[in-house]
């Protein structure tokens, strides 16, 4: 085309190999789109049931206790080895939530000692109170019986090696 008089000096063909082209082009994206939309949080959520399913997390009592200067929030915690194997080390997440659902703090678990299959333990886990944070001040303040907990695992290592873990 001769852009100063817009008449057409040649044939359509380079235009319509473009509009072909594009539309090639679209319809690879749509169906790559397609493809690597729907894998990767369908393999998260296998691979977290499989994790709730291997190591489960129970708060048994929740309190605060003073040491010196500092105040700590304590949580008595027992974990449990569904799984056939044993466990070496494993990381995940408690979520407090109250009766509406709101979320009112997150711990972070990092725990190192082995849990054989089928084995059972409980244990002491404590955080550092900040009375600025309102979801501190909301957990502390909060009866025991009107939370609810959350255990979200990410990282199970098994006692082979084998590990399974979230993105």
């Amino acid at each position: 085309m001769d852009l100063l008089t817009m008449k057409n000096s040649r044939p359509r063909r380079p235009l319509r190999k473009l509009r072909l082209l594009n539309a090639s082009l679209l319809i690879t994206m749509a169906v790559l789109a397609s493809c690597s939309a729907g894998t990767p949080p369908q393999s998260n959520l296998v691979r977290e049931q499989a994790m709730k399913e291997a190591i489960t997390a129970t708060v048994l009592e929740q309190e605060m206790t003073q040491e010196s200067y500092q105040t700590w929030m304590v949580c008595k915690i027992q974990f449990e080895n569904r799984s056939p194997q044993s466990i070496r080390v494993f990381q995940g997440t408690l979520v407090f939530r109250d009766v509406f659902d709101n979320e009112l703090v997150r711990f972070d678990l990092d725990e190192q000692d082995p849990l054989k299959s089928g084995e059972k333990r409980i244990t002491k886990r404590r955080w550092e109170f900040n009375q600025f944070i309102a979801g501190h001040v909301r957990w502390a303040n909060a009866r025991q019986e009107n939370t609810k907990v959350e255990w979200i695992p990410r990282a199970v290592m098994f006692a082979d090696g084998s590990i399974i873990h979230t993105n």
